[in-house]
């Protein structure tokens, strides 16, 4: 009797996870064009056969709550968000409801578990926040926030390699003295790109004291590269298509997960770093 191949078997030998192979298979995104054909081409070799019996991924995403918080309003661009969010819904065939809500309704927003999958902007969420919002929904995402003292599911931009790549950047260009804006209460991501910052300055042999961090209004010859759109002084801003693309990638790693999280007995959390590239306009 011929073997029966598994997904963990076409996982092995193609040096991937099994989620991986589970993506493929179903024709879900989440991974490169090369990955997928590699995955199907070595299924196809081995005669995989997929089968209600061994696979529980036929569970289909079909809708998702986004949620964003009055607060954030003013730290993100809200009308370009809801667009790349309501046009990635239409891309993928499913049902977004973009949901806006104070902060302090989130966790009032259902009285018993919620079984619809949701990704919430976490941008400012605090651990706490985070860890109540799993009790309340059990299919949950949490997009542009890593927090390393929980565990949860959580996609977000590599805020270390951002910071760090930017201080690499002008070193290249011959500065040695690069200054740093940055907010006073550090959430995740803004911890994350002070430790990038400070990695780099040590890398590279650069002088920073305290004195270096700069409050108040800038001077006219001050070069700034903004993380979001600040409004001061000259700036280099990042190239908007880069800025949607990462957004892109983002959004479909979150649905991705998702999938997984419905449709995967025993899900495992995850975390999701989106490498950035520094680009100006």
């Amino acid at each position: 009797m011929s073997k029966k191949f598994t997904m963990q078997d076409i996982a092995k030998i193609a040096n991937v996870s099994k989620s991986a192979v589970s993506i493929a298979i179903n024709q879900n995104s989440g991974i490169s064009d090369n990955t997928r054909k590699k995955i199907l081409k070595i299924a196809d070799e081995l005669g995989y056969k997929k089968s209600s019996t061994n696979l529980s991924f036929e569970k289909k995403l079909r809708t998702v709550d986004f949620f964003m918080t009055v607060e954030d309003i003013q730290q993100n661009n809200f009308f370009f968000l809801r667009n790349a969010v309501e046009k990635k819904g239409k891309q993928l065939g499913i049902n977004i409801s973009f949901k806006l809500l104070p902060k302090n309704k989130l966790i009032s927003q259902t009285e018993i578990i919620c079984d619809i999958p949701s990704i919430f902007l976490a941008t400012n969420f605090s651990s706490k926040l985070v860890k109540a919002l799993q009790t309340k929904f059990k299919y949950c995402v949490f997009l542009d926030v890593n927090l390393a003292n929980v565990t949860a599911n959580f996609v977000a931009i590599d805020n270390f390699q951002e910071a760090y790549s930017i201080v690499e950047y002008f070193y290249k260009k011959g500065c040695r003295k690069v200054g740093y804006l940055g907010a006073r209460t550090l959430n995740g991501n803004f911890a994350e790109r002070r430790y990038g910052f400070n990695s780099a300055i040590s890398d590279f042999n650069l002088s920073f004291t305290n004195f270096d961090f700069i409050v108040g209004s800038l001077s006219d010859d001050a070069i700034v590269v903004g993380f979001t759109n600040l409004l001061d002084s000259k700036y280099w801003f990042l190239n908007i298509d880069k800025n949607q693309f990462l957004l892109d990638q983002m959004l479909n790693q979150a649905i991705s997960q998702l999938q997984n999280m419905i449709s995967t007995v025993n899900w495992h959390p995850q975390r999701s770093l989106i490498s950035w590239e520094l680009k100006f306009s």
